[in-house]
Formats: C-alpha cells, sequence, structure tokens
C-alpha cells in the first residue's frame, strides 16, 4: 500500500481569483503562441512540429464574427421574453397567462405586416412598426412615459 500525497493549497479570495482569471486571459494565448513557435523551431520530432503548427494556427484565426443585433435578431429574442409575451397576450384581450414565444411571433409578424421577422431588417416600414410596438411594449412596462 502506498501513501497518498496530498498537497495543500491557499484558497484565493475572490479579488485574487479574478485578477489570476483576468491576468490568464491577458497572457495566456501569446504564451502558447511563444511556446509554439519554440517547439516548431527547436523540435525534432516531425509530428510534434506538426501539432505546434495546427495548435499556432487555430491561435491565429481570426475571432468569428458575432451576429449583428440585427431587428430580426432583437424580436427573435423579445419573443422569448415572458414579460414580453403576457404584454401580447394582454394587447389580444387575454386577461391573463402569456403566448407561447410562437404565438408571440406570429404576433409580431402580423402587426408589422411580415412573412418573417427577417424582413424587419429589410422594410422601413416593418421596422418603424416594430419600434413602435417596442415602445409600447417598454410603456406597458413602465419603462418609459406612454406615448401620446
Amino acid at each position: 500500500m502506498t501513501a497518498a500525497t496530498t498537497h495543500i493549497h491557499a484558497v484565493p479570495t475572490l479579488p485574487e481569483a479574478g485578477a489570476t482569471v483576468a491576468d490568464a486571459a491577458h497572457h495566456a494565448p501569446h504564451d502558447l503562441l511563444t511556446a509554439c513557435v519554440v517547439v516548431e523551431d527547436q523540435t525534432d520530432d516531425p509530428a510534434e512540429a506538426e501539432q505546434a503548427r495546427a495548435l499556432r494556427a487555430v491561435l491565429e484565426a481570426p475571432a468569428p464574427a458575432r451576429p449583428a443585433n440585427t431587428l430580426a435578431r432583437r424580436a427573435a429574442i423579445l419573443c422569448n421574453d415572458l414579460q414580453f409575451r403576457t404584454f401580447v397576450a394582454r394587447r389580444c384581450g387575454f386577461s391573463s397567462g402569456e403566448f407561447s414565444a410562437v404565438a408571440a411571433g406570429e404576433f409580431v409578424r402580423a402587426v408589422c405586416g411580415i412573412s418573417s421577422r427577417r424582413d424587419l431588417d429589410t422594410t422601413p416600414e416593418a421596422a418603424a412598426s416594430f419600434e413602435k410596438l417596442r415602445t409600447d411594449y417598454d410603456a406597458w412596462r413602465g419603462r418609459i412615459a406612454a406615448p401620446r
């Protein structure tokens, strides 16, 4: 039977842990790239050099573009919001409960006169209708004064 080895580590405080994460996020990519270059230049093992090259290619690849915050995307997010679905139900005459996200999407398309939320990004009239609907919703929530 072998004895177990234990290592006692001090648990960092929250600010210390946050600083460590921030430091690692800032320095780790550069440190990895440097290590890849060293391995590529100094190893005699072709497989090891290829592995370093492959990792370096991943690290140097441009970050994928974030999807644009389009009106269509905002409408999709809004239709999944419980408060918005409740607002839609009230606008349709239901005194309690909320609509499903699908029903809220149908409501948005009907109010805006479109067949697809993508049309919000290409049809100025639909975009204006959606913005008015959002204003009405914000007023219903009490986030802004009711429009006149």
